[in-house]
């Protein structure tokens, strides 16, 4: 018998491709399509309905019922330094909205606006585990999935953010019969692989929501922060959309149609402090006291007096949670805001009405949507 040879986790390529048609593969051979990524798989599951027909004490056969896929990965956030859309696209279907404005040759400020909805945009997501010798052992094509969940977390460290993206699939290819395959992926070249955006790049900003605009001197120190962004969204077994069978293979199977809203999104933004010095965030709670918070991270310079960036804004915080530690070593403190929009544009956030817009200043010269 042959000896097996283990494969790495430290080999594996990630591709993003945004797709056209809900439920078919689009090819990701381009160099723009693979990303640096931590970890991630496409989670597929399908119930198996057991043969319960009278006159056998233990099940002789079962029927695989739909398929459920929920792909999920994580990747440090970088500043994108070349024309490679795949980081800032998983990014920008779940923001829903991407523009690009050049800044300064070959500078562009590129800007990710939280869309109402993102119905219709979704990406195909291959995977490819490779060998040691360079060869590839296989690929997990995803053919279609759409990103309902983005979360980024980050601590005083050297570690860059970290950011994980959650999706609804259609289903999980691993035997070389869809679009993506051992033989196309390795046409797949990385991503940034540096350009991290660390924490000590933040410069966070608190003011009152109603108060004057946003200066130096409302600079707050948190230790930690995690964003929390969920789109509640649901696709049905209509019977439109399955599997394709495959020689030996089951029969097909259904799978979800293109996934549309059901619920408001469920957003919030944490916020841990090393100290807790008094009882002020305490005292603003209780008055239902409303904020507006913006957080920039300063890369690199680009060219002249640009500098790569990112910048989130939050035009309307509401204090959830405001939880000092009780133990005898130095208090600590813990702020959970539930992120709102507004009806109409604050005069220190101009044309920001919705929850969250993301600005990155980069080298990606074309809107990650087209």
């Amino acid at each position: 018998m042959a000896v097996s040879t283990a494969l790495l986790g430290t080999t594996q390529v990630l591709a993003v491709k945004k797709g056209a048609s809900w439920g078919t593969s689009a090819a990701v051979m381009g160099a723009g399509d693979g990303m640096s990524y931590l970890s991630g798989v496409a989670n597929h599951s399908a119930p198996v309905y057991i043969d319960d027909s009278r006159g056998q004490v233990y099940s002789m056969d079962g029927f695989l019922g739909p398929v459920t896929c929920a792909p999920k990965y994580s990747y440090f956030l970088r500043h994108n330094s070349s024309l490679k859309v795949a980081p800032d696209l998983l990014i920008a279907l779940f923001m829903g909205s991407a523009t690009s404005v050049l800044a300064a040759t070959p500078a562009y400020t590129n800007t990710y606006k939280f869309a109402k909805d993102t119905s219709g945009l979704f990406a195909s997501i291959a995977r490819g585990v490779m060998k040691l010798d360079g060869t590839f052992a296989y690929v997990e094509d995803v053919p279609s999935a759409q990103v309902v969940g983005l979360t980024i977390t980050g601590e005083a460290g050297p570690k860059p953010l970290t950011v994980e993206v959650e999706c609804l699939g259609t289903n999980k290819i691993v035997d070389d019969s869809g679009v993506n395959k051992t033989s196309t992926i390795t046409n797949v070249t990385m991503a940034e692989t540096a350009n991290g955006v660390n924490w000590s790049q933040l410069v966070f900003r608190l003011r009152s929501r109603d108060g004057t605009a946003l200066s130096a001197g409302d600079k707050i120190y948190p230790s930690k922060w995690t964003l929390s962004m969920k789109r509640p969204m649901k696709g049905d077994y209509t019977g439109q959309v399955h599997t394709v069978q495959v020689t030996g293979g089951p029969l097909p199977q259904d799978v979800i149609d293109a996934p549309s809203n059901s619920d408001m999104p469920d957003l919030s933004l944490t916020l841990e402090f090393p100290i807790h010095a008094d009882n002020s965030r305490l005292a603003a709670q209780l008055k239902d006291t409303r904020y507006k918070l913006d957080i920039t991270a300063t890369g690199a310079l680009i060219t002249g007096t640009t500098y790569y960036q990112q910048l989130w804004q939050f035009p309307h915080l509401q204090l959830m949670t405001v939880n000092p530690t009780d133990d005898n070593n130095r208090l600590k403190e813990t702020l959970t805001f539930k992120i709102h929009g507004l009806s109409a544009a604050t005069a220190d956030m101009p044309g920001i009405a919705e929850p969250l817009w993301w600005t990155m200043i980069n080298k990606l010269a074309t809107s990650a949507l087209t």
